[in-house]
């Protein structure tokens, strides 16, 4: 390998962590509004999906070191790591809880204008099954 070939294969690395920076902050900017809007937001499958997709390569990736040799400073970084995907997988969490939250609570208007065709780019098919079948009790 020589030096270009390292330079490439550093710039793809640093790509790869700026575009999953880029896809925490969007996914965080989500759950702000999510949680401050008074109405259910439009869903954004694929930025959901590439997070969710990201969350489970890092650890897969975390999983499969090999910790027989590690030191103490090893450790600590994987620690920090596996600190960093929590806080990452608690993000995901409460934009998906904010959302079901608010289709909860606006269950029969949600229902409405979905069999109207009005809101289906609001609400995505595991979330309208979800409401179809929904406990009206």
């Amino acid at each position: 390998m020589d030096v270009d070939d390292e330079e490439q294969s550093l710039s793809e690395d640093e790509e790869n962590v700026s575009e999953s920076a880029r896809d925490y902050a969007n996914l965080r900017r989500m759950w702000i509004n999510e949680a401050n809007a008074p109405e259910l937001l439009k869903y954004e499958n694929d930025a959901v999906e590439r997070f969710s997709n990201h969350l489970l390569e890092k650890e897969r990736a975390l999983d499969a070191r090999v910790r027989e040799d590690f030191k103490e400073v090893d450790i600590l970084m994987d620690s920090l790591e596996r600190e960093e995907l929590n806080r990452a997988k608690y993000v995901l969490r409460a934009y998906l809880r904010a959302r079901l939250k608010k289709v909860e609570r606006f269950a029969v208007r949600l229902l409405f204008r979905c069999r109207k065709g009005l809101s289906l780019f609001v609400v995505a098919l595991p979330l309208f099954l979800f409401l179809v079948s929904y406990d009206w009790g």
